[in-house]
């Protein structure tokens, strides 16, 4: 194995310090463009409409089919996962980034949370015949696109030109041989996985599509997005205070 090929690939992964990036995404997906990163017809953008049509296929499954073909369409979310994982990393890798890429992969981020939340509501709409599940994730979706939105805005208002602020655990560096590396390792895990961030939708979905409590499901992410987008408003609107004092 190529160690020079293998540590730039990691160096141009992007490095979120959350759980489900760190023990399967950024593992699997730096093994899978390990072997295919090279070939020239593997571009960011082909690996963004290869994320979108497994999505699809996910989405499809869920809504034609019943539970126990779940565990095909939670396959095909993971799939879909690494290869958005993996647009920008090729992007980084071959010196090929552009603004088309970033627009496309952001809005098939946007348009594939929507489908698969308001997909899961309908099905449990017809499961129960409550609306309920259709106003949770519909307002779930709500909750995830603001937080992109004030992201955008605050970034727009500033030009970009806070940088972001230094977090610990961002550069926390993991050491096989130290005990102590592992319980933080452990405890990075725990802390992020509750915080219900992007990446770890992708697990809660799984998670909850293979005990088949879509009802349970549900609630979660209308909960758990509400609060992420409550933070994130007071987290941005401070950085705005903090730029005007710049000023």
């Amino acid at each position: 194995m190529n160690t020079i090929k293998l540590t730039r690939i990691k160096e141009v992964q992007s490095n979120n310090k959350v759980t489900w990036d760190m023990i399967f995404v950024q593992p699997v997906a730096r093994l899978i463009l390990y072997l295919i990163i090279d070939f020239r017809f593997i571009t960011p953008n082909v690996c963004t409409t290869i994320s979108n049509l497994f999505l699809l296929a996910s989405v499809s499954i869920i809504y034609f089919f019943d539970y126990n073909y779940y565990l095909i369409s939670v396959v095909s979310l993971l799939i879909s996962q690494l290869f958005d994982h993996m647009d920008g990393a090729v992007a980084r890798y071959k010196g090929i980034s552009t603004s088309f890429g970033s627009f496309y992969d952001k809005i098939s981020d946007g348009i594939g949370f929507i489908l698969l939340f308001l997909t899961i509501g309908y099905i449990e709409y017809l499961e129960t015949n409550s609306p309920i599940y259709i106003i949770l994730m519909g307002a779930g979706s709500y909750f995830k696109l603001m937080m992109g939105y004030s992201k955008f805005v605050t970034n727009d208002l500033t030009n970009d030109k806070i940088k972001k602020t230094i977090d610990p655990q961002n550069n926390f560096r993991f050491n096989l041989k130290k005990i102590n590396s592992w319980f933080r390792f452990l405890w990075t895990c725990l802390y992020r996985l509750y915080t219900f961030d992007e990446a770890d939708l992708y697990f809660w979905v799984s998670l909850f599509l293979l005990i088949n409590r879509l009802d349970i499901l549900c609630y979660i992410i209308c909960i758990s997005q509400f609060l992420a987008m409550g933070s994130m408003i007071i987290r941005r609107a401070s950085t705005l205070k903090y730029y005007d004092k710049l000023k």
